[in-house]
């Protein structure tokens, strides 16, 4: 299953996505003279910290990039996953860098820039388990999703029961303590926390 995943959430995020209300927020964030993301830094390869404990990753970088075409400076909040948005809303920061997946829904909330990863969905269980072989194998199992992810939306798709979680690493926790039997999650981050 491939999935376009991701783009930066945009200006206009908070409940408007008109051009004026967009150039709005874009000046006010030039005269702050810094834009402020939020992100896990807890998702390698995208968000995450370093040996030297520095936030880094895919989503850090392109983050850091957007701010410097804007002329300011990139500043980055962590946060929960489920409450990325949520921080938006609140005006906790301007936009998210953490691998937000435009939906229909989320569509009509907050404006999102180009796609810039392509990546597929995996089935992570435990080793030796051979019972999943498919998304469509996952129906009656225990997923360890976090609340508001697309991983969640598509797990409940197929018919699989909800283990609620913060995060991949607390996903893959459930499945090694037998509280869960399966997380679905994005293709990349599985392959680098294998790594």
């Amino acid at each position: 299953m491939t999935i376009a995943a991701i783009s930066i959430i945009g200006f206009g995020a908070c409940g408007s996505s008109n051009n004026s209300s967009s150039v709005g927020e874009l000046d006010q964030i030039k005269e702050n003279g810094e834009i402020v993301f939020g992100t896990e830094g807890t998702y390698a390869p995208f968000s995450y910290h370093d040996a030297d404990d520095k936030l880094t990753g895919y989503d850090v970088e392109v983050a850091t990039a957007v701010a410097k075409e804007l002329g300011v400076k990139a500043k980055f909040v962590e946060a929960n996953w489920d409450s990325l948005l949520a921080g938006v809303d609140a005006k906790k920061f301007d936009t998210v860098a953490d691998q937000v997946a435009p939906s229909d829904e989320r569509k009509q909330k907050y404006d999102f820039t180009d796609l810039y990863t392509y990546s597929q969905g995996v089935a992570v269980t435990k080793k030796g388990n051979d019972d999943i072989k498919t998304f469509a194998d996952i129906k009656g199992k225990n997923a360890a999703e976090t609340k508001t992810s697309n991983w969640n939306q598509t797990a409940q798709e197929n018919g699989a029961n909800i283990v609620s979680v913060n995060d991949f690493a607390q996903a893959v926790d459930a499945i090694t303590s037998g509280r869960a039997e399966v997380t679905l999650n994005d293709k990349l981050a599985v392959l680098d926390y294998l790594k």
